[in-house]
């Protein structure tokens, strides 16, 4: 029978760990056991996974392997590290490889809540896929394939066997990482005071069925009626209720000189969720000189908007006009 020991020596035991508290990251979206947690997974996702499979496929050795002359397998480096500075440069690794997931994300359009830990998480698993490839590769004897449950104490030894001075350096060192990554963690995950908003929008949904910001009908026919999406996103922290008025508004010197109340709707959205209305207006207004207002009131109902201003206005200059 198989020893464990002997079982973890061949079996990628550190990447289909990693890998698969990686994977985790996402269903805490939907499924959180708390804030704690939701903030170690985000650390651990953010700041060393990305980099730990990246060293991975860059250094595939052991150290120790000075004087193997055998060449590393596609053109990766054969030079040996130890494990205190694997560890130190995956965090490096990933905290330079943050802003890239953030250009991508946006570059792409997605919900930076809701789906970048997702695509955060794919990026992981296609990297971890390249490490196992690699590493097998990798000349058995000389194959990088640590135990995951004796990594502390090689990382003891490691930093035990350094002259004082370059001890000292390291230690200090590891500290300020792991500070420098809680206090980004926390940053990143934990709500901050003033940071909390809704995100409103109106738009069309496209050929697939999702909702993008464009497409809008901006010339209307009096007494026809015309529809419009809107998006509402809460991020304000907790459940809100929420008031959508629609108006018609004539213009004159920059000044409202005429308005047209069109639709009105009431709606409630869960925290960190969007929700996509659609509304039907028929104006009667009449002339190039018009705008559409939808105007967005927070922790409102019925009965309170006409009371204030809106929190949130976006502004559509529209033709209303039997002739086109």
């Amino acid at each position: 029978m198989i020893s464990r020991n002997r079982m973890l020596k061949y079996l990628p035991t550190d990447i289909i760990l990693i890998g698969g508290l990686s994977t985790i990251a996402p269903l805490l979206y939907h499924v959180s056991p708390g804030t704690n947690v939701r903030v170690v997974f985000a650390a651990f996702v953010l700041f060393f996974a990305p980099g730990y499979m990246a060293m991975c496929i860059l250094f595939p050795r052991e150290r120790g392997d000075e004087l193997n002359t055998t060449p590393a397998p596609i053109g990766f480096s054969r030079s040996p590290i130890g494990l205190t500075q694997r560890l130190a440069s995956s965090i490096g690794l990933s905290i330079i490889a943050l802003p890239l997931f953030g250009v991508v994300i946006w570059g792409i359009g997605l919900d930076i809540i809701r789906f970048g830990s997702i695509l955060i998480t794919g990026f992981i698993l296609l990297l971890a896929l390249g490490a196992v490839i690699v590493r097998y590769r990798t000349p058995a004897p000389v194959r990088y394939n640590p135990n995951p449950f004796s990594t502390v104490s090689t990382v003891r030894s490691d930093i035990q066997r350094r002259p004082a001075p370059e001890r000292l350096l390291v230690v200090v060192l590891l500290l300020a990482i792991v500070l420098a990554v809680g206090t980004l963690a926390v940053g990143f995950t934990l709500p901050q005071a003033g940071e909390s908003f809704t995100e409103f929008g109106v738009g069309t949904t496209d050929d697939e069925g999702d909702f993008v910001f464009s497409g809008y009908s901006t010339e209307l026919i009096p007494g026809e009626e015309e529809s419009y999406r809107l998006l509402i996103g809460n991020y304000e922290g907790e459940s809100t209720e929420y008031m959508v008025v629609i108006e018609l508004q004539r213009m004159e010197d920059g000044s409202i000189v005429e308005r047209e109340e069109l639709d009105s709707v009431h709606v409630s959205v869960d925290e960190g969720e969007q929700h996509v209305l659609t509304r039907t207006i028929r104006p009667n207004l009449q002339g190039d000189d018009v705008r559409l207002a939808f105007q967005l009131y927070i922790d409102s109902d019925e009965s309170e908007y006409l009371d204030r201003s809106p929190d949130r206005t976006l502004h559509l200059q529209v033709d209303v006009s039997d002739i086109f």
